[in-house]
């Protein structure tokens, strides 16, 4: 969700108030605040903001800035950490601070189910003519997620037509996002019930009792679906970037119901994505024999990582780039492009030592270029300049740890790897 924060930091320029821009990068408790949660914002926060009204693009007050974190608890330095109370918390208390019997609220105990569920499941009774979707809500309000889960047929969409999914991004406006497959062997994304945004066909399974898994990644604008395992699209999520709740439906499409029918569903999951580092930008120069890293300081198992590099500019010098991911005391994964014009994907064992050569293949690479990579549970998803490469199997590795991006991983790489906007995002 994208936020402005209007103050007057360092006295402002000729005394009128300033405007920056950034995004809600979490929601949550912090060890600073005593009274709820408070909204974390990368857009600048200085002496001289505090008090400011924060807002969302379309003028809602969503919060009222309030605190910077320089340094982390660990004494490491912090950047674009700004924090704000919400709006919801500053209205509850207008009535006391107008009458001056202000007193400190409670401390709300924070609950974990709010930002992540560890596998829910249940069933959607279908009611047809009645006009509405049938939907089991996980009741958290954030704009990033991760969430999926597994829609059991209730019959044969040779029978009956049937229609499941997901609704996210929903404040009881009309434009929540909508993630829908159906009997007909297609996927489809809408705003509210208006028209497909995006579509397509997908491989299901639409026998009776036949199970369908759906995972869907929202960062911001953007969107990856995967189905059954497999990639199946990007997704522009542009028309909706706000918090809201996430539901797991059938019904989705009108006459897709049949009386007394049951959808259900298993491992419904879902968590909060937030931006843990970046965009930074730098330099990775040859380290001699050992790899070159930008390190993030962030531990995850699953992780989106993004950078955009650019090689040596030295004509028909060797090199490689791309991230260190899920590096623990006993193994880590590198994936990464090299100047031969090829993805790699290898796996270190730290008690032999020794790198284990998983995959590779040829690639077209640019001058600049910009890699993604997705990793949740066993799998991993590679994205070269905007366009999707390969799957990648991690079954072999399903740890939390460390990621870095780095230059220099085979010897005789060498040379300075530019990078700009290397970012993690993870749960």
């Amino acid at each position: 969700m994208d936020v402005l924060v209007i103050g007057y930091p360092g006295g402002a320029v000729a005394n009128e108030a300033t405007v920056t821009r950034g995004i809600v990068s979490a929601i949550g408790p912090h060890e600073y605040y005593d009274y709820g949660k408070v909204i974390q914002t990368d857009a600048a926060i200085n002496p001289g903001n505090s008090g400011g009204p924060v807002f969302s693009l379309d003028g809602k007050l969503i919060g009222i800035a309030t605190f910077k974190e320089f340094i982390h608890a660990d004494g490491r330095q912090a950047e674009a950490l700004g924090f704000a109370i919400p709006a919801s918390t500053v209205l509850s208390q207008l009535p006391a601070l107008r009458s001056g019997t202000f007193e400190v609220p409670p401390t709300v105990t924070p609950t974990p189910t709010s930002s992540v569920a560890t596998g829910s499941s249940g069933e959607l009774r279908h009611a047809p003519g009645d006009g509405r979707v049938k939907l089991d809500w996980a009741d958290v309000s954030f704009a990033d997620f991760l969430v999926e889960a597994t829609f059991i047929n209730p019959y044969s969409g040779a029978e009956h037509p049937w229609s499941h999914g997901f609704i996210l991004r929903s404040d009881e406006l009309d434009d929540e996002v909508r993630l829908v497959i159906s009997s007909d062997g297609q996927w489809a994304t809408h705003i509210g019930i208006g028209d497909h945004l995006q579509a397509g066909t997908v491989q299901l399974d639409v026998s009776t009792g036949g199970r369908n898994h759906i995972r869907l990644l929202g960062i911001a604008q953007r969107g990856w679906l995967f189905v059954n395992g497999s990639f199946i699209a990007q997704l522009d999520l542009a028309d909706n970037v706000r918090s809201g709740d996430i539901g797991v439906a059938t019904g989705m499409y009108e006459g897709t119901e049949r009386e007394g029918a049951v959808t259900r569903y298993e491992g419904f999951i879902w968590e909060s994505i937030n931006r843990r580092y970046g965009p930074s930008n730098g330099d990775i120069e040859d380290a001699g024999e050992f790899i070159g890293t930008h390190k993030s300081f962030v531990s995850t198992r699953d992780i989106v990582v993004e950078a955009t590099f650019t090689q040596p500019s030295t004509p028909n010098l060797k090199w490689d780039c791309g991230f260190i991911i899920r590096a623990t005391d006993s193994q880590l994964d590198v994936v990464g492009i090299d100047n031969s014009g090829e993805w790699f994907h290898q796996t270190l064992d730290r008690e032999d030592g020794t790198y284990t050569p998983l995959a590779s293949d040829g690639v077209e690479l640019a001058a600049t270029n910009h890699l993604l990579f997705i990793a949740v549970a066993d799998k991993g998803w590679i994205f070269l300049n905007g366009r999707f490469i390969t799957s990648l199997d991690l079954g072999h590795n399903i740890n939390a740890g460390s990621a870095a991006a780095f230059a220099g991983f085979y010897s005789g790489n060498t040379g300075t790897v530019s990078f700009r906007d290397f970012t993690v995002w993870a749960p």
